[in-house]
């Protein structure tokens, strides 16, 4: 039996964590723009990174859910994995080695959770994600923005691409877990880069073509 292994912090589910390469292209990325403040066009790690954004009560969400059966989300799961998370043991999420396996139950009506854990079983530690165990505020920095949730705070499934092409085959690859037409891929949020630097290098749309890798 396959077991998909996740890991916990006050905040975050974690889906294909710890991952090297992602740990490596973060720290790269601060060091450069906070610390040598470097411009944006000479940071590949940034401009090549992308946040596939998933909110619970965004529009094109709640109209997907709501035409599936509400145990789709756990059909297939439940088939190969326990019905557990694993928790970490110090609440450090900056230091992944220190996640224990102990063990909690797992909430099967948490339909963002089970999209998380449909395309891990499918992408496998292709799959780097985080989700939000709480309501977190809603930041809406991604295009399109008319598809973020009318709420002050909402859960979010975030996940990560380093491409375009790994960027339209996520969004693709939820269409197809929701059994969404594929040309509704577009109303699925997307942004480069981290929220917290829009306000060092100005919105994110600014530092390069949308649909065009960093090449530098």
């Amino acid at each position: 039996m396959q077991i998909l292994r996740t890991v916990e912090d006050a905040v975050w589910t974690y889906f294909g964590y710890p991952s090297k390469f992602w740990q490596d292209k973060c720290s790269n990325c601060r060091e450069k723009i906070l610390q040598r403040s470097m411009p944006v066009s000479e940071v590949p790690e940034c401009l090549n990174c992308w946040k596939i954004e998933v909110w619970s009560q965004s529009p094109w969400f709640l109209e997907s859910v709501s035409r599936l059966d509400p145990t789709w989300a756990f059909e297939n799961v439940l088939d190969y994995m326990p019905s557990y998370r694993c928790e970490p043991s110090h609440g450090d999420s900056n230091n992944h080695s220190d996640f224990s396996s102990s063990l909690i139950p797992l909430d099967t009506s948490d339909s963002l959770f089970g999209l998380a854990c449909n395309l891990a079983m499918h992408s496998g530690e292709l799959f780097v994600a985080k989700l939000a165990r709480y309501p977190i505020q809603v930041v809406r920095s991604g295009e399109p923005g008319n598809q973020y949730p009318n709420v002050v705070t909402d859960r979010l499934l975030m996940a990560y691409a380093s491409t375009i092409r790994e960027r339209e085959g996520l969004r693709q690859a939820i269409c197809r877990q929701l059994a969404m037409n594929p040309l509704k891929a577009e109303d699925i949020p997307v942004r480069r880069g981290c929220w917290l630097y829009d306000d060092i290098l100005g919105p994110w749309q600014g530092w390069y073509e949308i649909d065009k890798d960093s090449t530098s």
